[in-house]
């Protein structure tokens, strides 16, 4: 589908769960995108502190801040994210987690590299902060294209900077479980696509204690797991993709 729209509409997706700390900073990222034709779908796991409240006094203020909540906790990102993309209308849709950040010119600057080259996929580097939102330089430069092969070697495509028109998307959704993120973006590679940086930054995003990134042993089984039971690689192709992959992230890790 190619929009001639040069202001197209972009859904945001935000899953949400006792973000109270830090769902208003992401929220004033959006507000304080250059590019103001967007929908922001945050969707709440059953939070237990105040994150619905801070939502929805956003919410109250700007139509374009939507919330949505699970019936139940799911315990993961992959349900509220499918409630939020089964809302979506926009042309393109991008990802934004609660605790995470976007500079000013994110939208802006990824939506016209999208409509200029017709690009289904596009993304930007971003930059690694420590759970009190400082900031020391640990910029994530990511490859200039990024297809399927790559992906089955490396999460190379930062979820957090990636905008993909939802077309593209059609009805693949999160599956729960481990890193679902990156069997999500598997299936949406296997489609043959190719994912183009800007070649910017324009995200920032936080190490949390207990996040995966944090726990490197469940991080590499479930990466296993994905290739072999998602993805269906042979075992010696699936070791050798596990292999790059841990080179890759080692490497990351020291940045």
């Amino acid at each position: 589908m190619k929009d001639l729209n040069s202001n197209p509409l972009v859904s945001i997706i935000t899953p949400c769960y006792n973000a109270d700390k830090f769902i208003a900073e992401t929220i004033e990222s959006v507000l304080s995108q250059t590019y103001q034709n967007w929908e922001m779908l945050i969707c709440d796991d059953c939070s237990t502190d105040n994150s619905v409240e801070i939502i929805q006094a956003y919410a109250d203020k700007d139509s374009r801040i939507k919330l949505f909540k699970t019936p139940h906790n799911t315990g993961t990102p992959a349900e509220p994210r499918n409630i939020s993309l089964n809302n979506a209308k926009g042309y393109s849709v991008a990802f934004l987690d609660a605790d995470d950040q976007w500079l000013p010119n994110k939208l802006q600057t990824e939506i016209d590299l999208m409509l200029r080259g017709n690009y289904d996929i596009v993304f930007s580097n971003y930059e690694k902060i420590s759970w009190d939102g400082k900031r020391d330089n640990r910029v994530i430069v990511a490859p200039k294209t990024i297809i399927y092969s790559d992906m089955l070697k490396t999460c190379a495509l930062p979820c957090l900077t990636t905008m993909i028109k939802r077309d593209v998307v059609g009805d693949i959704r999160f599956k729960t479980m481990p890193k679902e993120d990156y069997a999500f973006w598997l299936k949406v590679f296997r489609q043959g696509v190719t994912a183009y940086n800007t070649n910017t930054l324009q995200g920032l995003y936080r190490l949390t204690p207990n996040s995966r990134s944090s726990n490197k042993f469940k991080l590499i089984s479930a990466q296993w797991n994905v290739l072999r039971d998602e993805e269906g690689l042979n075992f010696f192709y699936a070791l050798y993709c596990l292999f790059v992959f841990l080179v890759k992230g080692y490497i990351k890790y020291l940045k």
